[in-house]
């Protein structure tokens, strides 16, 4: 195949820009990236280019997943509209309020009043029926707790650990009302609009992505999805166990990519480590929240510099320039991305250039404990947070990937001289 042949079929590859969110995983702090998309699609951010007005992908993973399939779920709605409605569900639905008992996601089992919230006491018999309910579930998870710490041949210590279950004390029936209520799923297939949600194996590890007509088929695609490990159950999809997909994927850019994106805003809950303090009176919240920040950044830190290796590959391609290439031995792994890329198209998979917009805090959102922390009060600083980062976002910065191997100007800036040429 010759030089203007490849060129021909990359460029024909390239095709229309299409926009994407794709949102991380992090529970209560999910409230973070409803903010962002409000000032993405409002056009405030610098980043807020026309195609980003009208996104057709969202890729999510975890809490990711459920605000990526309201989203996806309403046909006939622009998006600012829909991003209406995932807010208001996160303020009525999802965080507790005054005048309810609790949050939408999951309530705590043995409490005569759910964390003493005065929402409660307007409840008074429905508190007494999940107390007693409790009760009968509690004896009975005791039952089953102290005939293996009988049966162990462990040591007293390993005995104890044993029979230590968190999530037996967390009633996930609000979480299942909340995904079964408040998506459309039959707006899935008719919204034009293509979701990918991640889901983690609980046997083998490894990461399922579910589109439009799997996620459409079962609520309990994106129970699978939410379902943290110790916290929630795993769900049966198939037979299979699965879990919370961002032990696997928690920022799925590579299914956004491959659904066809080439404008993506990453819009990840953690801060750089650098910018997050550490407790000094840390507890197992703490420790477990850091843990996973430090597993989930270098994936996203990889699939980062994949998409920038597409990129110089299809500069290359395109006789747009080395894209950054500074001796012999950057040349080699430029040409070797090239080639990849040329694969890719020969087997029909589409490569273009792409620009990955990445949004992050500046510092820490909460604490390790906040992950579940659902006050109205904390949902509505969240959303706030994260607009006003939105608006003030620096691609420098923040790492952005662009089609241009340049990280050192402004995606605006980007996009006039493209303009100009």
């Amino acid at each position: 195949m010759n030089g203007g042949r490849i060129r021909g079929l990359a460029a024909r590859r390239e095709g229309l820009p299409r926009a994407a969110f794709v949102l991380s995983g992090g529970g209560a702090k999910g409230a973070y990236a409803v903010g962002v998309m409000r000032a993405v699609l409002a056009g405030a951010a610098p980043t807020s280019d026309p195609p980003s007005r009208d996104p057709s992908i969202y890729s999510g993973t975890s809490v990711g997943a459920f605000n990526a399939a309201v989203m996806a779920s309403q046909p006939g709605r622009p998006a600012l509209a829909a991003l209406d409605r995932l807010e208001e569900l996160w303020l009525n639905r999802v965080a507790s309020t005054l005048g309810r008992c609790g949050n939408g996601v999951f309530r705590l089992r043995g409490l005569p009043v759910q964390e003493l919230d005065p929402g409660c006491f307007l409840h008074p018999v429905r508190g007494t029926f999940d107390f007693a309910r409790d009760s009968v579930y509690l004896a009975w998870q005791a039952a089953v707790r102290g005939a293996r710490f009988a049966a162990s041949t462990q040591p007293l210590p390993g005995r104890v650990f044993e029979s230590i279950d968190v999530s037996a004390f967390v009633d996930d029936e609000p979480l299942d009302r909340l995904i079964r209520h408040s998506i459309d799923y039959p707006g899935l297939l008719a919204s034009g609009k293509a979701v990918r949600v991640v889901a983690s194996n609980w046997e083998n590890g490894e990461a399922r992505v579910f589109g439009n007509r799997e996620v459409a088929a079962s609520p309990e695609t994106l129970l699978a999805s939410l379902a943290i490990p110790g916290v929630f159950p795993e769900v049966r999809l198939g037979g299979v166990p699965f879990v919370d997909g961002g032990l696997s994927m928690n920022t799925p850019l590579k299914p956004a990519i491959e659904a066809g994106a080439t404008e993506i805003h990453v819009v990840y809950l953690d801060p750089l480590l650098e910018d997050s303090e550490y407790p000094e009176a840390a507890n197992t919240f703490d420790v477990f929240a850091r843990v996973f920040t430090i597993l989930t950044a270098s994936r996203m830190q990889a699939d980062l510099r994949r998409a920038r290796g597409v990129n110089r590959g299809l500069r290359l391609l395109l006789g747009r320039g080395w894209g950054g290439v500074g001796d012999s031995g950057e040349l080699l792994e430029a040409l070797g991305e090239a080639e990849e890329v040329l694969e890719g198209l020969r087997r029909t998979r589409p490569r273009r250039l792409l620009t990955v917009h990445v949004y992050r805090p500046g510092g820490d959102l909460g604490s390790g404990a906040d992950l579940l922390n659902f006050s109205r009060r904390q949902i509505e600083r969240l959303l706030e947070r994260g607009y006003e980062d939105a608006v003030a976002h620096d691609c420098v910065a923040a790492g952005c990937v662009l089609p241009d191997g340049s990280a050192a100007v402004r995606p605006r800036a980007v996009a006039a001289a493209g303009e100009r040429a």
